[in-house]
């Protein structure tokens, strides 16, 4: 009996203390990298939570704008599975919208909710999807299938405001323009979910290539995003305090039961 409690004890300890592990992939703009002559700073980050599910987190880090062209109007990449074998795809999405008052620049902000744009799946070849997520239908990111975003020409992702909160080298240009408004504010977030196991958490390499995003409120201009590296999260793992606990205290109850058998 001893001898089958102290096996058991350590598979115990081995099933509290495996860690779960979720990857996020990052992409990001290199350094100096400009949109119309302007510069954009873009960081996306795609965290594969199960096999079903992912978040696409999509930033734009530029800070102080002074055109709309440094605007993010569409993201797009491939993944590395057919759309055959994703099965039912659905998306899910939010953001904050901000209001840029006419040559001042100061913000209003709304409530948290849908971006309002047009999410889809499509064949990119026998073992490609291609993932599109537009608010213009920018066609040189391969959005061209897809429809504009119900917002459109409103709802680009604009970066954080200069000093005091408001953006003050916009200089009441394109960025107030009343169509152009509401903007989302500095992040947006697309959720996905997939009928098929397929997302891989624990997957080193990434399974998306050509991340690309359209800029501004033209269907022309756009850039590659490259891929910088993941992080690995690692979820569920309990403090080693209680882990010890619960095994040594197997290992004692089985001693303890043993030895009143004895006597």
């Amino acid at each position: 009996m001893l001898s089958r409690i102290l096996l058991i004890a350590p598979l115990v300890l081995l099933t509290y203390i495996s860690p779960l592990a979720a990857n996020t992939y990052m992409f990001a703009t290199a350094a100096n990298a400009t949109a119309g002559n302007l510069p954009v700073d873009i960081q996306v980050s795609i965290d594969v939570k199960s096999p079903t599910f992912m978040v696409i987190s999509v930033m734009n880090l530029e800070a102080n704008p002074t055109s709309d062209i440094q605007n993010i109007n569409a993201l797009t990449f491939d993944f590395a599975t057919s759309l055959s074998g994703l099965g039912t795809i659905t998306f899910t999405s939010s953001a904050v919208p901000v209001t840029l008052a006419k040559s001042t620049g100061v913000t209003t902000f709304g409530p948290s909710g849908d971006t309002g744009w047009a999410t889809a799946a499509t064949s990119a070849g026998t073992s490609l999807t291609l993932f599109s997520l537009c608010d213009l239908a920018n066609a040189t990111v391969g959005c061209g299938t897809a429809k504009n975003g119900s917002a459109w020409p409103a709802g680009t992702l604009v970066g954080p405001p200069g000093p005091g909160g408001t953006y003050s080298t916009s200089g009441g240009g394109s960025l107030e323009n009343g169509s152009h408004n509401p903007l989302l504010f500095e992040e947006a977030e697309f959720y996905v979910t997939i009928t098929n196991s397929v997302f891989n958490p624990a997957a080193t390499t990434p399974p998306i290539t050509n991340m690309n995003a359209g800029f501004g409120t033209s269907s022309t201009t756009s850039g590659l995003i490259p891929y910088v590296g993941y992080e690995v999260d690692v979820i569920g793992t309990p403090e080693p305090a209680p882990v010890m606990l619960i095994a040594c205290g197997a290992v004692l109850i089985g001693i303890s039961k043993l030895r009143r058998r004895v006597r």
